[in-house]
């Protein structure tokens, strides 16, 4: 939970400094979605475990057991921590930050830059273990897809459905 409070900051912060003004929920996507667009975000989150799963497999069997790469959901504490992660995840990256570089610089700029921002933090799993690097390109290609559903319906839920279902499966299945 403390993960979703730290990842919700910004958006606070702007809610805060514009008076909760209408255009601040659309800027940062907090607005309502389809079920259209949610049924989108399952099928996103399946697909991005499907392909980090298969990337999963290229990873060396001695750098799944190094520490903090392994730990999977033992129980619904650890999955309420996990969903609650990749729901604060997509409202800063997804919501906030592709949401103010849409407002200054266009949709492309905050596609790509919310993508490679997304990285950033993943790129620690570099350090845990080099053979990790396999998992990068599927960070990124996964921020760039959830950038894409989160600009094609107008909301952050549809990405935040996708991030946790992927996350949570994991989470399950990798113990």
């Amino acid at each position: 939970m403390l993960m979703l409070a730290i990842w919700c900051l910004p958006t606070l912060v702007d809610f805060t400094v514009r008076r909760g003004a209408p255009a601040v929920f659309r800027r940062n996507g907090l607005i309502a979605a389809g079920w259209w667009w949610i049924g989108w975000g399952v099928v996103v989150g399946l697909l991005g475990f499907l392909v980090g799963h298969v990337a999963a497999m290229n990873i060396p069997a001695s750098a799944l057991g190094s520490p903090g790469v392994a730990g999977g959901i033992t129980g619904l504490g650890s999955m309420v921590g996990v969903a609650a992660a990749a729901a604060g995840e997509e409202i800063f990256f997804r919501g906030f930050l592709q949401g103010w570089l849409d407002s200054r610089w266009g949709v492309r700029v905050a596609l790509w830059g919310q993508a490679v921002a997304f990285l950033l933090p993943h790129l620690l799993l570099v350090l845990v273990d080099p053979a990790l690097w396999v998992l990068l390109p599927v960070q990124f290609l996964i921020g760039l897809a959830l950038g894409v559903l989160r600009w094609r319906s107008g909301s952050v839920w549809p990405a935040v459905v996708a991030h946790v279902l992927t996350n949570v499966i994991a989470g399950l299945l990798y113990q």
